[in-house]
């Protein structure tokens, strides 16, 4: 599996903009720095491997935390928020 062929599989569930997975057809969504999606209705094996696929190689990871593309290391938290 690679990139062009989890597009062609996942087909308008990609959302362009950041990467998400959605699709309401048969319930599908999932958040690039999330390691769970939510599936709800028939999947073929070929949609499965594709949203694994779009799951492993689409969340880039730093520090245990998956991040979106367009984030920079430098624009993430070191520390907890304080109130």
């Amino acid at each position: 599996m690679n990139e062009q062929q989890a597009r062609e599989i996942l087909h308008d569930a990609v959302q362009e903009e950041n990467n998400k997975l959605f699709d309401l057809g048969a319930y599908l969504h999932w958040y690039p720095n999330d390691d769970r999606v939510t599936l709800d209705g028939d999947f073929t094996a070929d949609k499965l491997e594709a949203v694994v696929w779009w799951m492993r190689n689409k969340t880039k990871w730093l520090n245990g935390r998956g991040v979106y593309e367009k984030e920079k290391p430098n624009d993430l938290p070191n520390k907890a928020p304080t109130f």
